[in-house]
């Protein structure tokens, strides 16, 4: 049941009833992005009631099913049996965390770049991404359409280009050809970027570690909900033997990949924004247009290989 099915629903109650209309439903917990947990844990309504339980408080199961249960472990453990509300086990990015990756930054920002994975029957999907001055990135805003045009596409990113001053590039998926066309045709700064899953998914992981003073280089506005969601949801999948991400609840993710695998990463040594550090010094082709800088931060581009990372 999705949240459209259950609004649909919600709209079916015209008859009158004693004492209100109402909907009685039952579900296994979700995550804590999921549109439940916000109706009825995050956001109070003396109309609305939840009954937690835990499967041991069913007075009809048999012990040999209670015994049953206990084997369960870890996140299915907690939802089945504990009836708790955490994220899904074989995320792809599961050293994301909404206490350290989802905050409010105010820049400065070096640049503001965009980030595009295509769509149509799947949503089209428009990242807003600030650059600080250190080279950690922040997602401002997110843009989800289904259903668009090229050319509605491309109104909806100039748009966005102008309302956030875009003076980085727009990083496009590059098996996207004719939308990349379009938007130069239409005077944005576009570039096709590398499509390797496993090395933009690298670049994303590597990103989001979190330093020990809890500061990561990649964090989310609590604005971008449906990003945040994706987050929590996209998962392994086993294919032939071996774990590919599943293609659902990917597109923000995808957005976000074509950016991070396009830019250097910052130093991990190197003092975060969110820590005062707001200046950097880079090659010529990245330095800032309209900020001043007072002191300098190395950034060190990195090599990407099977075996991690290396700095040259």
């Amino acid at each position: 049941l999705n949240e459209d099915e259950y609004f649909m629903i919600l709209g079916r109650l015209r008859h009158p009833v004693d004492p209100i209309r109402c909907v009685f439903t039952a579900t296994n917990p979700g995550t804590p992005s999921h549109f439940l947990y916000k109706r009825f844990y995050e956001k109070s309504n003396p109309t609305r009631q939840v009954i937690q339980a835990q499967t041991s408080d069913n007075p009809f199961l048999s012990a040999d099913y209670q015994e049953f249960l206990q084997g369960f472990t870890g996140q299915r453990r907690q939802r089945y049996v504990l009836g708790l509300w955490v994220q899904y086990e074989d995320l792809v990015y599961d050293t994301f965390n909404r206490a350290f990756h989802i905050r409010n930054v105010p820049g400065p920002f070096r640049r503001i770049h965009g980030g595009v994975d295509d769509g149509y029957t799947n949503p089209f999907v428009f990242l807003i991404i600030g650059e600080t001055y250190d080279g950690s990135l922040h997602v401002l805003d997110e843009f989800y359409k289904e259903s668009l045009s090229p050319t509605e596409k491309l109104d909806r990113a100039k748009e966005l280009a102008v309302l956030w001053n875009i003076n980085g590039f727009i990083y496009v998926d590059p098996t996207a050809p004719s939308l990349i066309k379009e938007f130069r045709h239409g005077g944005l700064r576009v570039k096709a970027s590398d499509n390797d899953v496993e090395k933009g998914m690298f670049a994303v992981r590597s990103r989001l570690e979190v330093s020990s003073g809890g500061v990561p280089f990649l964090t989310v506005a609590p604005k971008c909900v449906r990003l945040i969601h994706e987050f929590e949801s996209y998962c392994w999948k086993k294919l032939d033997g071996r774990e590919v991400p599943m293609k659902v609840d990917d597109h923000g993710p995808d957005a976000l990949r074509y950016v991070c695998i396009s830019l250097p990463h910052p130093v991990r040594g190197a003092t975060s924004y969110l820590s005062g550090m707001t200046t950097a010094s880079t090659s010529d082709e990245s330095k800032p247009t309209s900020h001043s800088s007072t002191g300098k931060v190395r950034i060190a581009r990195l090599s990407f290989t099977k075996r991690g990372l290396l700095r040259v």
